[in-house]
């Protein structure tokens, strides 16, 4: 879907795509692939897929792989470039720079502020997650109420050890 309001839902041509481009973010996609799954010229594609979403194809890949990356910064404990590399990123470094351009700060400072807004400091136990596709989010997949699982070597929250810096999960009750 568009995330705007009112809009007129996608076509289903397009919304195969999309539903494509959501369940597989780490996965490259090229524009002919997927102008086949639509049954579409790779032009058609690209043309109908910006009049219905906004954006084109690739573009529209990136941001859903951002999006998720942020998530991935505010319930998980994974590094940036363990993020980037699970969403398909070839350099964390192009991840960095994407992920700016989007939010307007980089991915650390965008996790402490994350971090910040739910209470917590940057050395405290954060959730931690199964995968890209579970970043943040409970057992039914709702990003609102993240898991109690928690990758710490926090031993002030949870009194778990730290294992030479290693972190390792522990479940809270």
């Amino acid at each position: 879907s568009r995330g705007r309001q009112g809009a007129r839902p996608l076509t289903p041509e397009i919304q195969r795509v999309v539903d494509l481009l959501a369940s597989n973010l780490q996965q490259g996609h090229c524009i002919e692939d997927l102008a086949r799954l639509a049954n579409l010229s790779p032009s058609r594609l690209a043309h109908r897929f910006k009049q219905e979403t906004g954006d084109a194809p690739i573009a529209y890949l990136l941001k859903l792989r951002l999006r998720q990356g942020a998530r991935m910064l505010a319930y998980s404990s994974l590094r940036v470039k363990e993020i980037a590399r699970d969403l398909g990123f070839d350099s964390p470094f192009y991840f960095t720079r994407q992920f700016s351009r989007l939010y307007g700060s980089s991915p650390r400072a965008f996790r402490v502020k994350a971090l910040g807004a739910r209470g917590l400091k940057k050395d405290r136990c954060i959730p931690d997650t199964a995968g890209p596709a579970a970043a943040g989010s409970d057992e039914n997949g709702d990003p609102s109420r993240p898991t109690n699982t928690y990758r710490t070597s926090c031993r002030a929250r949870c009194g778990a050890p730290s294992r030479g810096g290693r972190s390792r999960r522990v479940r809270h009750p």
